[in-house]
């Protein structure tokens, strides 16, 4: 039977990565709410639709200028250039004016949206302080993955303080990635295996032709 004093440890363990782990999730939303929110205020198409119009403006200067130059009795073969240039510097000055008018759009929309964007980096600030302050796990192990697997060896018994709790996390997560290591090395060999007897399966092949011959 576990005492007293250390059953109240654990709980009061427990109850401290319990605590740590809601800070972090709130954190999380937060972030996720901004990485949204930023994404919707930054989608834009004007640059796409500038060019578009540069180009049947482009396009448009390209008919009529040929159409010109095809009444002309005589002129130059360079002037077709100027037609082709016209296309061109179309499609650059209404991309230009494009990324400008986008660039406005997009501070406007994140100029109206100031407040919230201000509220939600201040929960995600406080959220961070919190756990600093209040979380007994190194900031390594601060993530939603790492406490679950600790609360649950503290839970199972398998720990009885956060030093062995965190120590068997280490020495698992060394064993899963040996694992996984050597799990590539079987697969790779496995497929090397595979080629061998394929080549030699066409080598015999190959013989058994030369021997009928």
């Amino acid at each position: 039977m576990e005492n007293v004093e250390n059953l109240s440890k654990k709980q009061e363990l427990l109850a401290n990565l319990e605590q740590t782990k809601e800070i972090i999730k709130r954190n999380l939303q937060a972030n996720s709410k901004l990485n949204s929110l930023q994404k919707e205020l930054a989608k834009n198409n004007t640059e796409v639709w500038y060019t578009l119009l540069g180009v049947i403006i482009g396009i448009s200067a390209l008919v009529v200028s040929s159409t010109s130059l095809q009444k002309l009795k005589n002129y130059e073969p360079i002037f077709i250039l100027i037609p082709i240039g016209l296309v061109v510097l179309s499609i650059v000055l209404f991309r230009r004016l494009g990324k400008v008018k986008e660039k406005s759009l997009i501070r406007k929309r994140f100029e109206t949206r100031k407040n919230e964007i201000d509220e939600i980096n201040s929960i995600i600030l406080a959220t961070f302080e919190e756990v600093e302050n209040i979380s007994v796990l190194p900031e390594k192990y601060r993530n939603i993955q790492s406490i679950e697997k600790i609360q649950e060896y503290i839970t199972n018994k398998r720990a009885d303080s956060l030093k062995e709790a965190l120590n068997l996390y280490e020495d698992e997560k060394m064993k899963s990635q040996q694992t996984r290591a050597l799990n590539r090395i079987s697969q790779q060999q496995t497929a090397l295996i595979q080629i061998q007897q394929a080549t030699n399966r066409q080598l015999i092949w190959q013989t058994l032709i030369i021997a009928k011959k």
